[in-house]
């Protein structure tokens, strides 16, 4: 592949294409696939924190190599688009909270996992059509994710979640208030957390 003659599409010109070219008779949503790091801070490298979506411009499934779109850029333009009913996120680490709080604005529901997926990812063939049940989509997204990955009697080891984000604003408040209570108690120091478990 001549590299030089390698096209970069600019992702907010794309959905801008794609919005235009073909837009929702009801609402929109969007599928994020992928590689993502959630709010991870990885000592080796700052460069792929709180990003998602790694364009190495080779379609090499390596995450070492090549620009990643941070959260809050991601958040940025996606406020520049028509607001949208859910993001599935079919990518590793997407559901902390940092991240659901930074998307909090452009979408009603995020649906994802916090720990690591399959490699393929979720089963296309059924979790589609789940998108567009209006009422019953974000169960019918994960049930079709779990029932299709293992049968309808095996229990897939992933954690799937739905979280509505018009509660993330209450969750922020109760949670800085809680730390602060944390601090408080700890004399204006915070617990050292660098040994806490963390999904990857």
């Amino acid at each position: 592949m001549n590299l030089q003659n390698l096209v970069i599409l600019d992702p907010e010109d794309v959905l801008k294409y794609a919005v235009s070219r073909y837009p929702a008779t009801r609402d929109y949503g969007l599928v994020l696939w992928g590689h993502s790091t959630g709010w991870l801070i990885n000592s080796d490298s700052l460069a792929y924190t709180r990003a998602y979506g790694v364009d190495n411009g080779i379609n090499s499934a390596t995450i070492d190599v090549g620009k990643w779109m941070n959260v809050p850029t991601l958040a940025r333009v996606l406020k520049k688009l028509p607001h949208m009913r859910f993001i599935f996120a079919d990518c590793c680490m997407f559901m902390c909270l940092e991240s659901l709080y930074e998307l909090r604005d452009v979408a009603d529901f995020i649906i994802g996992s916090p720990a690591e997926v399959p490699q393929d990812g979720a089963p296309y063939q059924t979790v589609v059509p789940a998108m567009f049940d209006y009422d019953n989509f974000a169960t019918k997204i994960v049930d079709n994710y779990y029932v299709q990955k293992n049968g309808p009697n095996k229990d897939l080891d992933l954690p799937l979640t739905v979280v509505k984000t018009s509660e993330m604003e209450p969750l922020a408040k109760a949670t800085r208030t809680a730390l602060q209570a944390v601090k408080d108690f700890h004399g204006a120091e915070y617990n050292d957390t660098k040994d806490l478990i963390y999904y990857f």
